[in-house]
């Protein structure tokens, strides 16, 4: 635990718990994380939502984001959800910060229409079939007040070829985020092929 000038500095779960979410942990984690949260922060000025009274982190997994909108975001009103409460265990513990609720892989999310300003989702949506994808979207309008934003982003096509290299034996499988990456993409050439024909792909993790 680290403090400075009294006031606690949140922690983090080992390195290789992180991994699991997003390939990396300790420093390379944050610092990875440091462009979206940037972007996601441009967003929100170009369109005047400053500041930001209510934020939903939506697949929060262990908290790497929300430790960085916190200081963006009003006191009590930055918000995190998950379906997996081993993700949420790790985020309460290192971050108390914030409101963690657990949901399950399909709407609702347990919160009132027009609550949050900002609904943040990182990469959540590549990992989604197309029917329960526009299920979330749909949901999450539903707690976005009018003029509210969601951000939210998904991996790129190159992802697709550095997974192919993996499962190839040309690129190392450095941690278990990879090994399940490399399951889900079970047959590259027809992936490929749907995603330069314009077809909703996406990874089941």
């Amino acid at each position: 635990p680290v403090v400075i000038d009294g006031i606690p500095i949140p922690g983090a779960p080992p390195k290789d718990a992180q991994a699991i979410f997003h390939g990396n942990g300790g420093r390379e984690a944050v610092m990875s994380a440091m462009p979206l949260y940037r972007y996601a922060m441009d967003v929100c000025r170009k369109h005047g939502m400053e500041p930001i009274n209510t934020l939903l982190d939506f697949g929060c997994g262990w908290g790497r984001f929300m430790r960085l909108f916190f200081r963006e975001v009003a006191e009590g009103g930055l918000f995190g959800v998950d379906p997996w409460n081993k993700a949420l265990q790790m985020a309460r513990t290192h971050f108390p910060h914030a409101a963690m609720l657990q949901t399950t892989f399909y709407p609702p999310l347990p919160f009132r229409d027009d609550f949050f300003d900002v609904a943040f989702a990182s990469s959540v949506f590549s990992h989604l079939p197309e029917h329960l994808a526009l299920s979330w979207i749909l949901e999450i309008n539903r707690v976005l007040r009018p003029g509210g934003l969601l951000i939210a982003t998904t991996h790129p096509a190159s992802l697709l070829g550095v997974i192919t290299s993996m499962q190839r034996g040309e690129t190392p499988i450095n941690n278990v985020w990879h090994s399940i990456l490399c399951q889900a993409l079970t047959d590259p050439a027809s992936a490929e092929a749907r995603h330069a024909a314009g077809e909703y792909l996406f990874l089941n993790t």
